[in-house]
Formats: C-alpha cells, sequence, structure tokens
C-alpha cells in the first residue's frame, strides 16, 4: 500500500490506548482457540473443548449479527456439523417460517437432490448465500442417513416460495379431514383471502378480515381437537400448533398496521410467538432430542434492558426477545452464543451486493482486547469463565447486536462469544476482495478542488441539505489515489490550498473547507501541530446559519471532534472540558457527536455523557430557541 495513503489510514484507526493488560493476557491464554471456520474441515479437535461448556444443554442458539456476517455464517456452519457428529444434535432450527420449513423438510427427504434450496422454507436472506450453502449442502447429504440432521423453523411469518405454493391447499386438505364445512362456500373464501393477504409483500388486513380469519383458525383447532381426522397425534398436534402460529401473525400485522411509527412491542409479538414455537418443537415434537437454533443474536439474548448502547438513541428497555423467554424456560439447558467482531466488511446476497465497512471496535471493548490477544477465531465463555475471568461478569462493551457497541453484563444476555478478527461478506458467489482501484485524476489537486467547490457550490443553491456536509477531501483522496505521491509532494500541496484560500477569501463556504483540507494534508504528512492549527481556522470561518436536520448534516460537529482527537493525542487523555466548553458557547455546534469518542475509547463514556449533560443545559439557557433540539440531544443521552 502507498506510504501515503497508510498513514492516513492509520490515523483513523482507532487504538488499543488504556487497554487492560490483564484482561489481553487472560484471553490469550483462556480463550478457545478455533483453528478453522472452513466447513470441510470436519477434524473438530479444536472444538472439543466445547463439549465441556456447552455440558447438558440440549438447546444450542448461534446468533449472528446483522444477516449480512459471511464469515459468521461458515463459523456457523463448522459448529452445525461438530454439534451433530459430536455432541447428538440433530435438530436444526431456523429463523425462517414454522410452516415453511415443515414441508421443505417433506420435501428435503423426499428427494435431496432434487430439492432447490428455495424450497426449504428457509428466508432468502440466507439461501441465496454462498456462505450458507454448505449448510444446506450437509442437511441435503444428510437427508436419508441413518441419523440425518433435521430441518424446522419457528417463526410465525411465512417466509418462502415454498407457502405460496402449498401453504392454502395443505390447510383446505386438513380442514376438509377435520370438519368439512370450513371448505365450503364463504367460510373457504375468509381464509384464501387472508392467506394470501399474509403472503404478499406488504401484507395488511382489515379488522374485519384478520377477525374472520382468527375465527376460522380457531375452529379448526377446535376440531382437531376432537380427534375426528384421520391424523396421527403428532401431526395433528403439529397442525393445532400452526393455527396458534398463523393467528399470532395476523396480530402482529394487525397492529403494524395500525401504527404508523414502529415501537419495541411489534417486534415482540413476532418474538413471542417464536418462543412459543420453539418451545413447542424442544417439549412436544422433539422431546428427547438436542436442537440448534440458527438466529439473529437480536432474537436469542435475554435482559436486553441492561445493555446500553454508546451512541445514539437506541434503547432497548421495553424490548422482549424470543431469547428471554426460551431462557426463562430451559434455564441451563439452553446455551447462546452471540458472534462479534473486530472489524472487516459485511454484505448481502442481493439487492445492492456492494459490501460495505464494519468499522473497527473501540479502544477498551472485548473485541479489541481480543485482537490485542492475536486472536483469529477464539469462543470465549461468560457463563463459567476459568480463573480469572472474573471482568467477563462485570459490564464491558462489545458488540454482538448490529456491530454497534453496547456496555453491559453480557453474560447476562448470551452465554458464550464467539469472536472473529475479520468479518468477511455475505456474497452470492464465492466472496473475493476487490483491491483498490486508483480514481482517474487530471493530476492537479487544484483542478480536483474546484470540481468538488463547482458541486458543492450547485448543492448549497438546489437546497441539497446533505451539501452543508460535503468536504474537499475527496478531492485529496483522488489526487492521492491517482498515483504514487511522496510526503514532499503531499506537503508541497499547502501551496495548492493557499492559492485557492486567496482566490476563494471571501467566500466563507470556500474558506473554511479549505482549511480543512490543509489539516488532512498535514496529517498525511504526520504534522498534527500544523492540522490543529489548521482546523483552528476552520472552525473560526465556519459561517453561522441555519442548518436543517444539524445532527446529521452539519460539518462543524465533525471539525470539532477532529481537532479534540488531535488535542486527546497530544495531552494524552480525552479533552472533555474544552469540547463540552465549545458545546456551551458556540451557537454553531448545534449537535455533539459523541459516539465517535466512545468508538474511540469505550471508558470514556460516563464521565463524557455527564459532561455534556451538563453543557446542553448551559446551552439551552444561551440559545433557547435551539430547546426542542436540545431536549432531543439530552433523551439521547
Amino acid at each position: 500500500m502507498r506510504t501515503s495513503l497508510l498513514v492516513a489510514v492509520l490515523l483513523l484507526v482507532p487504538t488499543l490506548a488504556g487497554a487492560d493488560e490483564a484482561q489481553v493476557a487472560w484471553l490469550r491464554e483462556h480463550a478457545l482457540k478455533v483453528r478453522s471456520i472452513d466447513p470441510a474441515d470436519e477434524d473438530f479437535s479444536d472444538l472439543a473443548p466445547l463439549k465441556k461448556i456447552l455440558g447438558d444443554a440440549r438447546i444450542v442458539q448461534l446468533g449472528e449479527q446483522t444477516h449480512a456476517d459471511g464469515a459468521c455464517f461458515l463459523a456457523k456452519a463448522r459448529l452445525v456439523r461438530f454439534l451433530h457428529q459430536e455432541m447428538g444434535f440433530d435438530v436444526l432450527a431456523w429463523e425462517s417460517g414454522f410452516y415453511d420449513c415443515a414441508k421443505g423438510w417433506e420435501n428435503l427427504r423426499k428427494d435431496p437432490k432434487g430439492t432447490s434450496e428455495f424450497d426449504l422454507g428457509i428466508f432468502g436472506i440466507w439461501t441465496m448465500s454462498h456462505q450458507v450453502k454448505p449448510t444446506v449442502d450437509y442437511l441435503r447429504a444428510q437427508a436419508k442417513g441413518k441419523r440425518p440432521l433435521e430441518l424446522c423453523g419457528y417463526d410465525c411469518q411465512l417466509t418462502s416460495r415454498v407457502s405460496r405454493k402449498h401453504l392454502l391447499d395443505d390447510l383446505r386438505a386438513v380442514a376438509k379431514e377435520a370438519a368439512p364445512s370450513l371448505v365450503q362456500g364463504e367460510s373457504s373464501k375468509l381464509i384464501a383471502r387472508a392467506i394470501q393477504m399474509l403472503l404478499s409483500d406488504k401484507p395488511k388486513l382489515t379488522k374485519e378480515e384478520a377477525g374472520n380469519a382468527e375465527y376460522w383458525l380457531a375452529l379448526l383447532r377446535t376440531e382437531l381437537g376432537y380427534a375426528k381426522s384421520n391424523l396421527d397425534d403428532r401431526e395433528r398436534a403439529y397442525w393445532i400448533q400452526l393455527t396458534k402460529s398463523l393467528e399470532a401473525q395476523i396480530r402482529s400485522i394487525r397492529a403494524r398496521s395500525a401504527k404508523t411509527k414502529p415501537s419495541p412491542e411489534d417486534n415482540n409479538k413476532r418474538d413471542r410467538a417464536m418462543a412459543e414455537n420453539l418451545i413447542w418443537l424442544a417439549e412436544q415434537h422433539y422431546p428427547k432430542r438436542k436442537i440448534i437454533v440458527w438466529a439473529a443474536t437480536f432474537h436469542l439474548m435475554r435482559n436486553p434492558a441492561k445493555l446500553k448502547p454508546l451512541g445514539g438513541s437506541l434503547n432497548y428497555d421495553k424490548t422482549i426477545p424470543m431469547g428471554h423467554l426460551v431462557a426463562k424456560r430451559f434455564g441451563k439447558q439452553c446455551y447462546t452464543l452471540g458472534f462479534t467482531t473486530y472489524g472487516g466488511k459485511a454484505g448481502r446476497p442481493f439487492g445492492n451486493t456492494t459490501p460495505w465497512t464494519v468499522r473497527p471496535a473501540p479502544a477498551g471493548s472485548f473485541d479489541a482486547f481480543c485482537r490485542e490477544a492475536g486472536l483469529e477465531n477464539a469462543i470465549v465463555d461468560l457463563r463459567a469463565p476459568p480463573k480469572g475471568g472474573a471482568w467477563l461478569h462485570k459490564p464491558f462493551v462489545t458488540r454482538p447486536l448490529g456491530n454497534s457497541p453496547m456496555r453491559g453484563p453480557w453474560h447476562q444476555v448470551v452465554d458464550g462469544l464467539f469472536f472473529q478478527r475479520e468479518m468477511t461478506p455475505s456474497t452470492r458467489g464465492p466472496y473475493q476482495p476487490v483491491p483498490d482501484v486508483p480514481r482517474p485524476s487530471s493530476g492537479s489537486l487544484l483542478d480536483e478542488i474546484e470540481k468538488t467547490w463547482a458541486n458543492v457550490q450547485s448543492g448549497l443553491r438546489s437546497g441539497n441539505m446533505w451539501a452543508n456536509k460535503w468536504t474537499f477531501d475527496p478531492a485529496l483522496e483522488t489526487w492521492m489515489a491517482a498515483t504514487e505521491r511522496s510526503k514532499a509532494q503531499i506537503a508541497e500541496q499547502q501551496k495548492v490550498v493557499a492559492g485557492f484560500l486567496e482566490k476563494h477569501k471571501s467566500e466563507p463556504e470556500a474558506v473554511w473547507r479549505a482549511h480543512a483540507l490543509s489539516a488532512e494534508i498535514a496529517k498525511a504528512c504526520e504534522d498534527p501541530k500544523a492540522a490543529m492549527k489548521a482546523l483552528e481556522a476552520a472552525m473560526e470561518a465556519f459561517p453561522t446559519k441555519d442548518i436543517p436536520q444539524a445532527s446529521k448534516t452539519s460539518q462543524f460537529q465533525h471539525l470539532v471532534n477532529r481537532y479534540a482527537f488531535l488535542l486527546w493525542d497530544q495531552k494524552k487523555k480525552p479533552p472533555i472540558t474544552w469540547a463540552t466548553g465549545v458545546l456551551k458557547k458556540d451557537e454553531r455546534l448545534r449537535h455533539f457527536y459523541w459516539r465517535a469518542w466512545t468508538e474511540r475509547d469505550a471508558g470514556v463514556a460516563s464521565k463524557l455523557k455527564k459532561a455534556l449533560k451538563k453543557a446542553y443545559k448551559a446551552r439551552k439557557k444561551k440559545f433557547p430557541k435551539q430547546a426542542a433540539e436540545i431536549d432531543r440531544a439530552l433523551a439521547g443521552l
């Protein structure tokens, strides 16, 4: 990599300053090091210690951060094989349709080779993924074996083309056996209408339609309870549970349709239905069998209200996920493994398939400690950590939920963490990292700046609120990426910026952007003092104006943070007093982007938030017209 670019990148990566060396040493010694995440690697000697960790658990839940985590999917695929081959687990319960996966398993048992992955009932977000293919292939290979790994689902949603093809016909066939009147005349039309709506891309039911469908399903359940049909007891119990699951989905859709704004309670309805289905599967359908659960960690966690995000306004106080209810029911018989990463790429195998960056974990976090310990793939037991692991039973920062750093007593949320040094995306085909491609450049930084300035002016004139946030930094990136640049060549560009400043000195929007660019050039030349001086000039030149949605579109907050972080490096401690002083007095700092601070050092969160609350209250007195947005900022703390 080019030296100049490497310098610029390294300046943006959080360091592990202040990390607890004892924790790093403990992880280096006690974490269960996973040799491989290749699903084809069936030498399970590296995973053998899991047998002691999992003990007598008959439900093992494997989480994931975002549904876009390719390396996580590969690791789970290998764990599934280990649990099946080495520990007697023979049911794989997927976060997909209760009906869909049951029908998918029926298809797979009849014709393993001829059954498409899209006819398994699993959500397409997984069946389209190349990294999930090894698990699908394993299910297929085991389908007619002596001890197959049986697929089932527990979601109340209808999740694949399987339900579109078969559900209505299957419901009518069962109803015809139990109560022929339910498939005659108007009754048949009622359930057909409801099922068609449930299968639509944007399901929406009127109150009357929902009531009619629930009434029909309740009648079928009652008739099935009388045992008049030719179904055996196990089949009858399944169809009774399915009527409950479909009713839960109808109620969930009705609740969402009646609201304009989503709420945690909306998710709770689905999670409760999933919990009821999973509990039924474990206690009645598979009462003596061991179950692997595949799902997002969001649905598997317990005690979510104990987690505190380090940034944003996310709040889990009213969230009751499936995992919380399942853990209450099964206690130590259920073991939940969350997945987390230091950084990398994530992506989905459909729609916009361009991977996105998973930012490096904040300094002072569990993930940063694991990286410092030299771990690539490793499992850490939180339920009963070895001697010296008491710190894992105290609040710490990690990010198994959407890669968002959160502090909390994680041993009360999940039972273990699977750390992965580098995340890779979920892709349609084999993942191949794309090298950085130099962008074309005229060879002149001034030309690049002038082109960028023209775009900024056009955006400002047209009322594009995001134009307030556009800077000249991309001009420097384009110029640097075009060819090899020495440090002397980069430093020489300060003269170019000075010339631009002289030409546009009467235009404040150009002036502050040029000074900010000068700061970036100084940083690339490893001259933090010059960078700070340039940022001071940028902040001084930044105009006072009304910026819509300042929390999202104002660049001033980032100028403040860029300066603060250079000051932090210089003073070797977070400059909270300086930053909150700006917040108190400067009208232009309409929003303080504090998440960047906690991502840099998770340990600063408590002290920073306390100081910010005082500063915002002082700001409210000084700038009363900003009271509403200040109240929103305080609520986010």
